[in-house]
């Protein structure tokens, strides 16, 4: 048995299987939420069902939106723990940013062109114009540029990627820091996201701009940030893994009732997840996690990227064959435990089929063409 804390400096880079393990639940969450929500709050109304017996809180319905502050909790310890042969030189702040497009962008347009390309294709059938995110501002949402969707809310076209936006934000901060500051990478960073910060709070409120920056959310980046600094220093407060993930879950559960979309959501999911992710990140040297669930975490990505496209039309589908049947208790419950089960497996296999053979060929191609770039 280990110690209850880092007291040594840690070998930065080195694989960390619980972050997989914390990937894998925070993309779990989100699809639970959203499953709970597809036969609940956007549940076709129409419908009549009665109010299902075990999704009577919505509060508890909302929380499962947590995975989100996790991944970028998750994202900004990553930067900074992978930061070392970028800080020595040893590697270009160019080849950090080749590496994450690589990463997140192939498969981002290829979820955002099924989503439009079906919704497109619906409406065209139907006889209907075609929709407001087929309009060239709202395109650039393939390039991760936020804007305004048709009802005034900052939302890409894929309506996950707004947290692709703010990843994709975070990744041009750390590359900025890189090139600026690497030797006091974390103080660049923040004060970077502060005054990146205070300069969209500035900004008139119907910018997109103020939408943006002005959302003190990108902070939970900076937080993920300062928890890498303590853990690479050996440093990390030496709380038992159990007390920090109950400390976390306990206040996630206090505030549940306020909403995602609040100001302070920083506070009240942000710092209670920072807990969480803590604790199990100092259950790294005392657990081996289960195979299949590191798995899930490898295929985190595609399952968050995919999974509302499919989970809203299954839903509606099962629910509607359920009140054809006459079977109207407990539908909604089992909707949502299919829908959750079903879009995960999709993920899944869209992570074997397409995501891992696509990365690793780019991951190729990019090494060949600086191979030949060296020999040249």
């Amino acid at each position: 048995m280990k110690n209850e804390a880092r007291s040594q400096p840690v070998v930065t880079g080195a694989p960390i299987p619980s972050l997989q393990s914390l990937r894998a639940f925070a993309a779990l969450a989100v699809v639970a939420h959203h499953a709970m929500r597809s036969v609940t709050v956007n549940a076709d109304t129409g419908l009549n069902l009665p109010e299902p017996l075990l999704l009577r809180s919505h509060a508890m319905i909302e929380l499962g939106a947590v995975g989100v502050d996790l991944f970028f909790i998750l994202s900004g310890f990553l930067m900074v723990y992978i930061s070392k042969p970028y800080v020595e030189g040893r590697r270009s702040t160019g080849n950090f940013v080749l590496q994450r497009a690589i990463r997140i962008w192939p498969m981002y347009v290829i979820a955002t062109a099924l989503y439009l390309g079906l919704n497109i294709a619906i409406r065209l059938m139907e006889g209907r114009e075609l929709p407001f995110n087929a309009t060239p501002l709202r395109l650039l949402s393939f390039f991760f540029v936020p804007s305004f969707d048709a009802y005034g809310l900052l939302q890409p076209i894929l309506g996950v990627g707004w947290t692709l936006n703010y990843e994709v934000f975070f990744y041009l901060v750390f590359a900025l820091a890189l090139a600026v500051g690497r030797r006091a990478l974390v103080p660049v960073i923040a004060a970077i996201l502060a005054g990146l910060f205070l300069a969209g709070t500035a900004l008139p409120q119907e910018t997109v701009a103020h939408a943006f920056l002005g959302n003190p959310i990108l902070f939970e980046f900076l937080l993920g940030a300062l928890a890498a600094k303590l853990f690479m220093a050996g440093r990390l407060v030496a709380v038992p893994p159990s007390v920090a993930i109950l400390a976390g879950l306990t206040l996630l559960f206090a505030f549940a009732w306020l909403p995602n979309e609040g100001y302070f959501r920083v506070l009240y999911r942000g710092i209670p997840s920072l807990l969480i992710f803590v604790g199990v990140l100092n259950l790294d040297s005392r657990i081996t996690w289960p195979k299949w669930w590191i798995h899930v975490g490898d295929g985190s990505y595609s399952i968050y990227l995919f999974h509302l496209i499919f989970l809203f039309p299954l839903a509606g589908f099962v629910l509607r064959k359920f009140v054809a049947a006459g079977y109207v208790a407990g539908a909604a419950e089992v909707t949502a435990l299919i829908g959750f089960l079903v879009v995960t497996a999709i993920g899944l296999l869209i992570h074997w089929m397409i995501e891992k053979p696509l990365t690793r060929f780019l991951h190729d191609l990019a090494s060949r063409k600086k191979a030949a770039q060296n020999a040249a």
